[in-house]
Parts: structure tokens; sequence; C-alpha cells
């Protein structure tokens, strides 16, 4: 439970970096390297696919989100919002963030999901090196921010 606190509070930082100028937009062509990932994190998702669903996630943030992790929140996702619509990912902004001398890229998608006609986003944010690894990604509609 302590992990998953954590997974949330790295989301939160970066989100909150991002909307509070302490970041620097950058354009879409900046950030072609998370274009494949994010689609495959989704698809990963719809499959049930744990491994494949982690395989860009950093050391950490794997040993932070584990399988079970994965399963409870695909559960909520599906229950609430049904399957990722495949390809239906566009994106609407990106930005470099720096947190506690980390710097971190977050890039956000418009993203389809069966059952949610109103806005989704999917919002991932990957280390500012050479491998882009995936520090975390989240999931948010109106469907799946009601109780």
């Amino acid at each position: 439970m302590k992990i998953k606190k954590i997974w949330i509070c790295v989301i939160v930082i970066l989100l909150i970096g991002l909307m509070s100028g302490c970041s620097q937009k950058v354009s879409e062509s900046d950030v072609k390297f998370a274009n494949g990932k994010v689609e495959n994190m989704l698809i990963a998702l719809n499959n049930d696919d744990y491994n494949k669903f982690t395989e860009n996630f950093s050391t950490n943030s794997k040993k932070a989100f584990t399988k079970d992790d994965m399963d409870k929140q695909n559960k909520i996702i599906t229950k609430k919002v049904g399957n990722y619509l495949e390809n239906s990912k566009k994106f609407k902004e990106a930005a470099e963030v720096s947190q506690n001398g980390k710097k971190f890229i977050v890039v956000i998608y418009d993203v389809k999901y069966k059952n949610e006609p109103g806005e989704t986003l999917a919002t991932a944010a990957f280390d500012d090196d050479n491998k882009h690894a995936v520090e975390s990604i989240n999931i948010s509609s109106p469907k799946l921010r009601k109780n």
C-alpha cells in the first residue's frame, strides 16, 4: 500500500509541475518516442498483459506497480469505461518538468474508451534521458473520477 501511495504522489507531483509553470512545453515531434510506448501500454491493459504493460517502465516503477496493482486498476477502468479503442490516441500536449533536480517529460493524449463519451486523458511521465523509461501513467475521465 505504501508503494501505491508513492506511485500516486509521483503522478500528482508531475501533473502539478506541468500545470504550475515549472515546466517548458515541447512539441509533438520532440516526444515521438512516447507515441508507440503509450499505445502499447493501453493495448496491454486491454489484454491484461502485465509484462507488455511494464516493458518500458523504469526499475523503480516496475517495483512500485505490481501485477496485482495493474489487475485492480484495470478492473476499475474496464468496469467504468470499457476497453481502450486502439489507435484512438491523439496528442494533446507535452512538457519537460523538473522535480527535486530530476527531469521528466510528461505527455498527455486524448484517448477513447468504449463506454466513455467524455474527454479521457492518458498522461505518461518519462525519464528525460536517452531511454525515456516510463515513470508513471494515469488515465482520467469523467466516469473514472466518479466514486
